[in-house]
Formats: C-alpha cells, structure tokens, sequence
C-alpha cells in the first residue's frame, strides 16, 4: 500500500513452539487510546492457543509422515504405496492416461546379510532406496514393498518410455559402488512392470503381472 500509517498505540505477543519464538501477533491503534491489561491478557491467551495448536500440527505431521514412510528408507511403506497406486489407478482412469507399474528386487541380496551382517544389509536396501528415487521424477511414487523389494508407479507414462527408465534404474544400482565399514561391493537388482490400462485396469492384477515380470527376469 502506497498509504503511510502513524499507530500511536502498539501491542505486540511472542508465539512459543517448545519453548522457542515463532513468531508473534501484533494489534496496532490508530487511536491515541492506549492499549489496557485485559487487551494484554486477551492477546496472550490468543498466542497460547495459537503456538498450542501449530505445536499439535506438527507433532501430527510427524505422526502421519511416519505412519505411511518406511522406517529404514524413508520412502513410502506398503500400505501407503497401495493407497496411492489405487488414487493413481483411479486417477488414471478418469483421464485416460497411462501409468505404470515396476517392481525391483536385490539379487542374491542374502549373501550380504550371511557374508557382512544385518547392519551392511540395511545399509544396502536404505542406499538402493534413494538410488531408485534419485532416477525418478518428484511426480512418481517409490515404495519399499518388503525386504529387499521395492515398487515404483511412473504416472501418466507408457511401457515403452517405462522401460528406458527401468534400464536406467537398474543401470544406476550396477554401478553404484556400496561402501559401508571399509567393505566395498556391486549389486545388480532386477525389474517387472506392467502397464495400466493395456496389461490390466485392476490395481491387484497389475501388481500381480509386474511381480510375474520381475521373477521371470531373475531367472534369466
């Protein structure tokens, strides 16, 4: 505003998240009528109850973020990836687009757990999980579907553009030289996809062909 205001009164409340600022509410008067202790007291208890609630948000937002995340990896947990592909299914579905649907697995990923211990295995899987997210873009959904596998839904694109993604995806994992304690190994993991609506428009049975897909090329 090119408007110039001269507040001859001002009240001014910090608000608290745990115990740290904010932020703050301020009133400001026109008037020369000072502002008085039940002014004070009312604008306080408005603070109080604001930092409250943001404080709740918050502690929800962490609460929601690690119901659907997977603890080890950070990306999507089962449940939530079967939530989100149903939505995209759906999604799919109305717009007439295509979308599909890879699934990876680690090969031979028990010799590290025998050979280097439970503690290299994650190590792996949590590494694996960001290489997978770091070839995808921000739009596409990357889920760790149990143990070693791992799940990934390539909205509004088709097979044949799937696939150079895939070879990607499994390209990136091959070369990747796995790091941890002092101990240095190569992994090469393996892919399945379908597509949504040539292959099938059922959530389940997509699911189903990629996960036929994914063993059918482990055992070549």
């Amino acid at each position: 505003s090119d408007k110039e205001y001269d507040f001859s009164s001002v009240l001014i409340t910090p608000i608290y998240l745990k115990e740290r600022v904010q932020g703050t509410i301020g009133l400001e008067r026109l008037t020369s009528k000072p502002f008085d202790d039940s002014d004070q007291k009312l604008l306080e208890l408005l603070s109080s109850t604001l930092g409250y609630i943001l404080s709740w948000l918050k502690e929800f937002q962490k609460i929601h973020n690690s119901s659907i995340h997977d603890g080890l990896t950070g990306v999507l947990n089962r449940k939530a990836f079967n939530d989100r592909m149903e939505e995209e299914v759906n999604r799919s579905n109305r717009t007439n687009q295509s979308l599909c649907i890879i699934m990876f697995d680690l090969d031979k990923f028990k010799r590290i757990n025998d050979t280097y211990g439970h503690p290299y295995g994650d190590y792996v899987i949590k590494s694996t999980a960001q290489i997978l997210k770091n070839s995808v873009r921000n739009i596409d959904i990357v889920a760790r579907y149990g143990g070693e596998e791992f799940v990934v839904i390539l909205v509004d694109t088709d097979s044949i553009k799937s696939r150079h993604v895939a070879e990607r995806m499994v390209k990136n994992v091959a070369d990747f030289d796995f790091d941890f304690n002092d101990v240095k190994v190569r992994m090469t993991i393996s892919a399945g996809m379908s597509e949504f609506p040539k292959n099938s428009t059922k959530k389940e049975s997509l699911i189903q062909i990629a996960d036929e897909s994914l063993y059918e090329a482990k055992n070549q």
